[in-house]
């Protein structure tokens, strides 16, 4: 049987993840995959996020009960954890060598494994591809615009990100495809109104009555200064607003190095949790009035869910979330004004448009489209190898 279409046995594709966010972009994918004859898609998990919350909870979330393999990376400082991440995989293709491997995201895993697949010659797909803040301090900047320029398909989210890779950075236009973004799949999934009310009800909240905050870049946690700001930020919006802060591992502990932790969890309208899982945060986000983050996929989620989203940050790889109007860059000097002005429905503030192709199809498009990319490639090679090409 040719279930690719070139050769006897299935095409085998890794679909590598190492953070929380890698999860939810890779198995909507991975699962869809698996229904599909034409390949054999093995789900390659990197502990580079460890704590159960970040990591294996996800995955119960989801119905997958294992990863096909897991690799256990150091988690000691980037030069390191890149080196480990490359030798790891480098190590473990050359016992289960796959056809092509797919990456997404910006974090140093998809990184790491697109060197080893590089240097090694097998063919790198980028999920979540072109997106750009054109900040050159942002780690996850670095690494977008390195995965790419090793990159043989990009899959772009938004079609913004389309353009930055096919009019700005000169690739190929027939490897570039708008997809839409995986990260709706897995929200769209997760969704149900049942364990919104179950999580609400756990914290004594009430519906569309608090906000949400979190914040795990180091740029915003690191530094005294920079910490000592969101407390002060957090302190004067609780004022009007009770604020549910989900704390990430790292930023509890440096807010506790720092001495910001306590005065945080000492503010009377801020409720600090640890982390939560995704399907528990996501249900949770659903039910709030506005989002305070430095996230990247939380701009996304609160874009679709048309929640007013305010970002401290200067710059945003998903402008696409503030022309929609969900979105909301702030700083030191703005913050005051912008959060009163949207949170109290100021004319021409409250508008939130829908994003083309954040449907919950992306699986769907992206298998298809790595299916065609793979089929044409796999003919050419062998036309090549009969012409003695």
């Amino acid at each position: 049987m040719k279930s690719n279409g070139v050769a006897n046995t299935p095409t085998k594709i890794h679909l590598v993840a190492g953070t929380r966010p890698n999860i939810i972009k890779i198995i909507p994918l991975y699962q869809t995959l698996l229904k599909q004859s034409w390949c054999e898609p093995k789900f390659i998990w990197f502990t580079q996020h460890y704590t159960p919350e970040l990591s294996r909870d996800n995955f119960e979330d989801f119905g997958v009960k294992d990863p096909d393999v897991v690799l256990d990376i150091p988690g000691s400082g980037f030069g390191h954890r890149l080196g480990a991440l490359i030798a790891s995989y480098m190590c473990h293709c050359e016992k289960d060598r796959p056809d092509f491997v797919v990456v997404a995201g910006d974090v140093d895993t998809s990184l790491g494994v697109g060197l080893a697949a590089r240097r090694i010659g097998v063919p790198l797909v980028h999920l979540e591809a072109g997106l750009r803040s054109y900040d050159s301090t942002m780690p996850e900047e670095t690494n977008r615009i390195l995965i790419d320029s090793i990159s043989d398909v990009w899959l772009a989210p938004s079609e913004a990100a389309q353009q930055n890779l096919v009019l700005f950075e000169g690739k190929p236009p027939e490897h570039v495809h708008f997809v839409g973004n995986i990260m709706i799949d897995s929200l769209r999934l997760m969704l149900s109104r049942a364990a919104q009310d179950e999580v609400i009800a756990e914290y004594g909240l009430s519906d569309g009555n608090f906000g949400i905050a979190t914040f795990h870049r180091p740029a915003n946690v690191d530094t005294a200064e920079r910490a000592s700001w969101i407390l002060e930020t957090l302190k004067e919006i609780s004022g009007k607003h009770l604020i549910v802060f989900p704390m990430h591992p790292r930023t509890r502990k440096t807010f506790d190095t720092l001495g910001v932790l306590s005065k945080l969890e000492a503010l009377p309208r801020v409720m600090v949790l640890p982390a939560l899982r995704y399907s528990r945060f996501i249900n949770l986000l659903a039910r709030s009035s506005f989002i305070l983050t430095d996230s990247g996929g939380v701009q996304e989620e609160a874009a679709y869910m048309g929640k007013p989203c305010f970002t401290l940050r200067e710059t945003t790889e998903r402008p696409i979330t503030v022309y929609c109007g969900s979105n909301h860059l702030i700083n030191e000097e703005n913050t005051r004004g912008m959060v009163s002005r949207v949170l109290e429905g100021e004319a021409g503030e409250s508008r939130i448009d829908r994003i083309p192709l954040w449907d919950g199809l992306t699986s769907q498009r992206t298998s298809h489209v790595i299916r065609r990319w793979w089929l044409k490639r796999s003919a050419l090679t062998k036309e090549g190898k009969n012409s003695g090409g």
